[in-house]
Parts: structure tokens; sequence; C-alpha cells
């Protein structure tokens, strides 16, 4: 859940971006809310325990991976916004997901990966499938009626969802 954490913490490049490039401005209140998204990321990463008893900064297993995808999804999101308010939610979308497709299969090839699944898995796959493009198309629609610094901060808040669940299912602490 951490990780998952710091790779939707991309919003804090987007809207860095959207404020430095685009002209973007937000409210005191939505710069609060900004302030408290930095604040989080800096405290989820560390481990506390250590950094109080012992008086050192100790990152959690993981952090640098969530803070790569933090980066590489800022800038995916950045270019995603400005293709969406150019061409539509529909075009970048499907170009996107299949010059992705395209990707992970020379991944595969090239790492020598197996991504055999039993049939029992495709509908969990299927729903997944399902609620990312859901999610992808509400994305899109959102983009085109409203600024990219309102929402984007709203859809990252998934995290929220994902550690619920990681605490329930997972058991994760």
């Amino acid at each position: 859940s951490l990780v998952t954490t710091l790779g939707a913490s991309w919003v804090l490049i987007a809207v860095l971006f959207g404020i430095a490039f685009l002209g973007e401005q937000f409210s005191f209140l939505e710069g609060v809310g900004f302030l408290f998204t930095v604040v989080g990321i800096i405290l989820a990463s560390l481990k506390m325990r250590e950094l109080f008893s012992e008086k050192k900064i100790v990152l959690v297993k993981g952090v640098e991976f969530g803070v790569i995808a933090m980066v590489l999804w800022g800038f995916y999101f950045i270019c995603l916004t400005l293709l969406i308010k150019d061409l539509g939610w529909l075009a970048p979308a499907i170009l996107v997901k299949t010059l992705t497709t395209i990707m992970l299969m020379v991944y595969v090839l090239m790492a020598k990966k197996n991504v055999s699944t039993t049939k029992s898995a495709l509908p969990a796959i299927s729903a997944v499938a399902l609620l990312e493009g859901i999610g992808y198309i509400t994305f899109g629609n959102a983009l085109l009626i409203a600024p990219a610094i309102i929402v984007t901060p709203l859809s990252a808040t998934h995290p929220i969802v994902t550690i619920l669940l990681a605490y329930v299912l997972l058991h994760e602490r």
C-alpha cells in the first residue's frame, strides 16, 4: 500500500507543472491540501520508530520504486492531460493503451517472463480491466470540463481505497 500511495503522488508533479507551465492556480484551501499531501508522503515513506528512537532517517522498503513511479506517472498524466485537451479522451485512450500493451509484450518476450494465467483468474482480470476502463473514461471526461489542477488531485486519492483494502484483505499494517 505504501508503494501505491507514493506512485499515486504523481499528482504533485502534475500540479506543479500545471502551475508553472499552464498558468493554473488553486485556492488557499487547495494549497493547504497540497501541503498535507507532501507531508503525508514524507511521513509515510519513513520508518518512524528509527526516526524517533535512533534519530536516523530510514526509508521503508520499496520507497525508491514508488518515487520512480510517481515521477514517471507525473509526466505521463501531464502529457495525457495535454493530449485530452487537444484530442478529447478517446483517441489518446486507445493509442496509449495500445502502445502500452505492445511495450509490455516486448518486455515479456525480452525478459522471458511467464504470463500464463488460469481460467479461474479471468473474471477478476476482467473486473480489473473494466474498473480501469471506467476510471479512464471518467478521468478523461473530467479533464474536458474542469481544470487539471482540480481533477488530478481528486483522481489521485485512490490510494485511500487501496490502503483500506490492503489492511482488510491483505492484512498489511
